[in-house]
């Protein structure tokens, strides 16, 4: 996956993970053109090593600042989004 990452960077593309504990919410960023998701595993979220490749750390806002979505919520999440805005452009 690091490699993969490292490919997509030099391709322009912007990496972007999902955390409960990121500061900016996935409705407040104005995603650019070229993205790419990285979504971690339920229970343990994003490797370290891989979090520190994103280039933007996002959360989805929950009643629960502590809880997370499962994996494939979070990625329906983030996938929505980036096309809504796509649309919208």
């Amino acid at each position: 996956l690091g490699s993969t990452l490292k490919e997509l960077k030099e391709l322009g593309f912007w990496i972007y993970s999902l955390s409960h504990e990121a500061e900016k919410n996935l409705w407040q960023e104005e995603l650019p053109d070229k993205v790419a998701w990285i979504i971690g595993s339920e229970g343990k979220g994003v490797r370290k090593p891989i979090a520190r490749a994103a280039d933007i750390e996002l959360k989805i806002p929950q009643v629960d600042a502590e809880a997370s979505f499962n994996a494939s919520v979070a990625a329906a999440f983030a996938l929505g989004e980036t096309q809504r805005q796509f649309l919208s452009r």
